[in-house]
Formats: structure tokens, sequence, C-alpha cells
């Protein structure tokens, strides 16, 4: 019971610290008189996803690789089959050309990319599945020629509408908004300590595997969840696939290439087939729907929904052994 107790307080010191850290990292955005476009597609959408990163350090330090691996590719495949799936179900969402062209092509291709260097046993027979540190700066090497891309399209479209931001002025002094990102972010670290120690703690009754695709991953999620359903209220809808196309980069390129760089290789040999095959599915999945009408209906978010619960019904049976 002690350890539902803490595993549940790290879950809720996690959460609170996102939404503070975000909120001191808008008002900073808006203190620099950063538009609204590039704060959806860069700092929320990187924001949403330091949990991950946080949960994945802790977690590599620790010495659990199935925590690590199994967060991100949890967190990808909920944040466009669970999280686009339940957003388009609620209200369809337009995908500008311009997203198709130039974003959706870089959250394929480092997915793929993550693919072919999780997968060393495909092109050299009984060698172990690593994502090795040479590995980890091929991955950071793509995410900062994302960043330069996305510099580079944004300073191009700087003319649109859409690149504007009506409301640029801060309440809070710069101080405070600096103050309040640190807090935030103290709390997430806190937070991710207590899930990732209570989680190996539980995994004597359930494993690993199933703890961090399921319960940590949707945790981890949330915040990618309520600041989506925050955008398309305010009908932001391109900062709604930004943010998630945005996160699942970070995610691959960032939460799992940083601690490498740091502490060494990453076995992945837990990684099945299936795990990689839903993961590719996830990322092309957009690509298949969007072009077509430029949006995702209600008749895709279901599809997608049902691809999720069909993957996670797997990963029930395969996490309890039932």
């Amino acid at each position: 019971m002690l350890i539902i107790i803490c595993f549940l307080v790290g879950i809720m010191l996690l959460l609170a610290g996102v939404k503070i850290m975000l909120n001191g990292l808008e008002d900073i955005t808006k203190f620099f008189h950063i538009s609204s476009l590039v704060t959806g597609l860069t700092v929320i959408a990187f924001g949403t996803s330091i949990p991950e990163l946080f949960i994945s350090l802790k977690a590599f330090y620790s010495g659990y690789n199935d925590i690590v691996i199994f967060t991100t590719v949890g967190s990808n495949i909920i944040n466009i089959l669970l999280i686009l799936g339940l957003l388009s179900f609620v209200k369809p969402l337009k995908i500008t050309n311009s997203v198709i062209k130039n974003v959706l092509p870089l959250s394929i291709i480092s997915t793929l990319l993550f693919c072919i260097l999780s997968l060393d046993d495909v092109f050299t027979p009984y060698k172990n599945n690593l994502i090795t540190k040479s590995d980890a700066l091929v991955l950071i090497l793509f995410f900062m020629i994302y960043i330069y891309y996305m510099a580079t399209l944004i300073k191009s479209r700087k003319e649109e509408k859409v690149f504007e931001n009506e409301n640029l002025k801060s309440a809070n002094s710069l101080f405070y908004s600096i103050f309040v990102t640190i807090l935030g972010f103290a709390m997430i670290f806190v937070g991710s300590i207590f899930i990732v120690d209570m989680a190996h703690k539980m995994a004597s009754i359930i494993t690993l595997k199933f703890l961090s695709l399921s319960v940590i991953a949707l945790v981890t999620s949330m915040p990618e969840l309520i600041t989506c359903f925050y955008f398309l209220k305010n009908n932001n809808e391109d900062l709604v696939i930004g943010d998630i196309l945005g996160s699942n980069i970070f995610n691959i390129c960032i939460t799992i290439a940083l601690p490498v760089i740091i502490m060494g290789n990453l076995n992945v040999n837990a990684l099945t087939v299936v795990d990689i095959v839903n993961l590719v599915i996830s990322s092309l999945i957009l690509f298949l729907f969007a072009p077509i009408k430029q949006n995702l209906s209600k008749s895709e978010g279901i599809i997608m929904i049902i691809i999720f619960m069909i993957y996670y019904s797997f990963v029930l049976w395969e996490g309890l052994g039932i």
C-alpha cells in the first residue's frame, strides 16, 4: 500500500510540476515576444516531453532499461493513436498542407531512424540490440536538423496570421516566471524519482514493460493531452498536431539519446516485433489519413483508437500473463 501511495504521489508531483513549468515557460516566451506557433511547436512541445526525459534519466541511472525504452515508445504511441484519436473523435482536426509536407515527414523519419538503429541483429545476426553513443549522436544530429529546419520554416512564413500571438504580454515579471519554471522542473524531477523507484518495487507483481508502456507512458502523455485539448478549445488545431509531432521527435531524439550520451549504451532487446510495428504504424497513420482530406475525421479517430486498444490488449495479455 505504501508503494502505491508513493507512486501516486510521484504522479501528482509530475503532473503538477508540468503545469507549473509550462505556465512559467509561456510567460517567458511572452516576455521575449515569441509567437504562439513558435511556442507551440518548440517550447510547449518539448516542455510536455520533459517528464519522459527526467524519468528516462532516472531509470537509466538506476539500471532499469525497460522503463527507459518502453516509456518513450509507449508515450509516442499514446500521443498519436490515443490522444489524436480522442481529439479527432471529439472534433475533426484540420491538418494544413504545410504540416503534411514539412513536419509530418520529419516525425516519420525520426521513428524509422530509431527503429533502424535499434535493430542491430537484423543487420548483424546474434548481435545485441543496442542504442550506442554513435547511434545517439545520429539522433541528436537529426534533432538539430529538425530545429534548424523549423526555425527556417517559421522565419520564411512569419507574415502569416497563424504565426502571430495576439496576447504576448505577460502579467508576471521575468524573475517570477523563471522561478516558477525552475520550481516546475524540480517537482518533475522529484516526481520522476518516486515513479521510477516505486515502479521497480512493483515489478514483482507486474512487469516493468507493462508498467512503462501503460501507466508511466500514459501519465507522461497527460501534459500533451491537456495541452492539446486547450489548443483545440481555442481553435489552434495546427498547434495540436505540432505539439504531438514535436513531442514525439523530442522523445526519440533527446529522451532516448541524451541518457545514452551521458551514461553509455542502452540495451533494447526487450523491444518485440509487435512493439516496433505499432510504433511505426502510429507514425505512418497520419501520413495515410492526412493527405486525403487534410483532416482527421471522427471515423479515422475511431480507427486509431481501435488500433491502440488492440495493441494494449496484447500488452495487457503479455504483462499479466493471461
